[in-house]
C-alpha cells in the first residue's frame, strides 16, 4: 500500500532547474507511475490512498477560538488540479488500485473541524489520530473493492 500527499516540494530536473506548473505535475506524475509499476513488477499488489483536501489555516487553532460556532472553520473541498497526481498516477499504472475517503473525511464538498465529536484535522493536512481510527472500515471496504485483502 503506498500513501501520498501533495507535495510542497518544487520538482526539479537532473540538473537542479524548477519545473513549474504542468511540466513538474507530469513529472511527478510519470515518477509516481514508474514507482507503482515497479513495485508491480516486484509482485507486490499496489493501492494508493488519495491525499485529502488541506485547510488554508491550522484547524484545531480554528476551532479553539471558534468553540461556539465551528462552522467557521470548514472549508469547501477543493484540490488543485496539480495535486491530483497521485490520483492520476493510480489510475495509469497497471494493477494500482485508488482508495479515496474524502467524501467522508468531506461531506457534501465541505471540510468540517469536527464530524461526531472527533476533531478531524490535527493541523492543517493531516488528521488526527481520533478522527482516522473512524476511517478503518472505509479503508478496509475499499481494499476490499480492490481485491487487496
Amino acid at each position: 500500500m503506498l500513501v501520498s500527499g501533495a507535495t510542497e516540494y518544487t520538482p526539479v530536473r537532473g540538473d537542479g532547474e524548477a519545473l513549474d506548473g504542468g511540466e513538474g505535475t507530469a513529472q511527478l506524475e510519470s515518477g509516481y507511475v514508474a514507482t507503482l509499476e515497479q513495485l508491480r513488477r516486484a509482485g507486490k499488489r499496489v493501492a494508493v490512498i488519495k491525499d485529502i483536501p488541506a485547510a488554508e489555516d491550522d484547524v484545531p487553532s480554528c476551532v479553539s477560538k471558534e468553540m461556539a460556532n465551528l462552522q467557521a472553520c470548514s472549508f469547501r473541498r477543493h484540490r488543485d488540479w496539480a495535486d491530483e497526481f497521485d490520483a492520476d498516477a493510480a489510475r495509469r499504472a497497471r494493477a494500482a488500485r485508488l482508495v479515496d475517503v474524502t467524501d467522508a473525511v468531506c461531506p457534501r464538498d465541505t471540510c468540517r473541524a469536527v464530524i461526531g465529536n472527533a476533531l478531524v484535522y490535527r493541523d492543517r493536512q493531516h488528521l488526527s489520530a481520533t478522527f482516522a481510527r473512524t476511517l478503518a472500515p472505509r479503508l478496509e471496504a475499499g481494499l476490499r473493492r480492490a481485491k487487496l485483502i
